[in-house]
């Protein structure tokens, strides 16, 4: 194994149905968060400086407010957005997601 290769990280999210906001893995990027609401929560608006958010919908439907949209996500759906726009997710039924947030690089 060469200085650049790491060992695979692996992470189980199945039996976190409870709880709200936890990040999957310790370090590194891209940063890996299950988000989980029940019907009616929701995040506040925040915003992830220097970040590209992707937002996974793995079960149930959110609406997903970005800057001045609102988007409806259900199961399967996939939103991809600059993390300098606020943004709030909020539980359309009880819902989970991944929410997984990567560096923005200066370089193609």
């Amino acid at each position: 194994m060469t200085g650049t290769q790491r060992m695979a990280e692996i992470a189980d999210f199945t039996g976190l149905g409870a709880e709200s906001f936890v990040p999957l893995f310790e370090n590194g990027e891209p940063r890996v968060n299950h988000l989980h609401l029940d019907a009616g929560e929701r995040i506040e608006p925040h915003r992830h400086a220097a970040r590209t958010v992707l937002f996974v919908v793995l079960d149930g439907e959110f609406e997903l407010h970005v800057g001045s949209e609102t988007y409806e996500l259900p199961a399967g759906r996939v939103a991809r957005f600059d993390g300098e726009r606020e943004f709030s997710p909020v539980a359309v039924e009880a819902s989970t997601a991944l929410v997984i947030l990567t560096s923005v690089s200066g370089g193609a």
